[in-house]
């Protein structure tokens, strides 16, 4: 199995100070970053804060999920996150 492993730049000054931090602080921009990932697999690790806002990270990975479900035990337009 395929797989890519990212950890975009979120690091700096006070991040871990914030109660929660947000994914518009990346950049480039986060769905740009998974958009260009998906090209290489469909299966991602994403290292993020562990104060990153998991209905955030929702909102946007929701959007790939039709990208995501492409599988071969057909499972149509399923997203499956494991957070740890």
């Amino acid at each position: 199995m395929d797989v890519v492993y990212m950890s975009p730049p979120w690091g700096g000054i006070g991040y871990n100070l914030l109660p929660e931090y947000s994914l518009t602080y990346l950049y480039p921009d986060f769905k740009k970053i998974i958009r260009k990932a998906l090209e290489f697999s469909r299966n991602l690790i994403i290292f993020l804060p562990k104060n990153t806002s998991v209905d955030e990270l929702i909102d946007y990975l929701i959007d790939f999920g039709a990208d995501l479900s492409n599988d071969p035990d057909n499972r149509k337009h399923e997203l499956v996150l494991e957070i740890e």
